[in-house]
């Protein structure tokens, strides 16, 4: 559960967010969609706590788990170790091999593409268990196929959670069966 009552925040005198409100149920899945600059990343870092609300509340019922639009994947560490710091190796091993890793899970992050390097942070992220799952542009990078792919287990890891995804692209807040939030 996510409960925002009034929130207004300022990056010093430019305020990105004014008496914002909102109510996001166990469960609920909702897309944000707004152009760039609307503050989509702002609200998520309120939601995380990353930034504190100039006024209003925000209050979290979970464990909140993030895929950022940086990968923020750890340099000294492997893809698959990368993965494991949040589910047990077996598990973290079926997930990569899902998102078409599974042969580069003993790569660093220097040494995989971008798009790996988005599916290992997605992986990483959905290992976690959750109640909340924030997903920031997840799939950018990524091709249809691999999109597709990540979806599946998206839904499958997510099932019954609260899932806020920011994207720009409709068809992928519906197929994750998200509520759509224009800023």
């Amino acid at each position: 559960m996510i409960d925002m009552r009034g929130v207004s925040f300022s990056y010093g005198d430019k305020p990105v967010i004014s008496d914002f409100s909102i109510h996001i149920p166990s469960g609920g899945r909702i897309c944000i969609f707004g152009p760039s600059g609307a503050g989509k990343t702002t609200l998520l870092r309120l939601i995380t706590g990353l930034e504190k609300p100039d006024s209003g509340s925000v209050s979290i019922g979970g464990r909140v788990s993030v895929v950022f639009q940086e990968d923020r994947l750890l340099p000294f560490k492997t893809v698959l170790e990368n993965v494991s710091l949040f589910a047990p190796e077996s598990d973290a091993e079926k997930m990569l091999s899902r998102l078409g890793l599974g042969g580069d899970a003993d790569k660093y992050p220097s040494e995989i593409s971008g798009g790996m390097a988005r599916r290992a942070a997605l992986a990483r992220a959905i290992a976690v268990e959750s109640e909340i799952y924030i997903l920031d542009e997840p799939f950018d990078g990524l091709d249809d196929e691999n999109i597709a792919a990540a979806m599946a287990l998206i839904n499958e890891r997510t099932a019954g959670k609260t899932l806020i995804l920011v994207t720009h692209d409709r068809a992928h807040a519906e197929q994750l069966g998200c509520e759509i939030l224009k800023l």
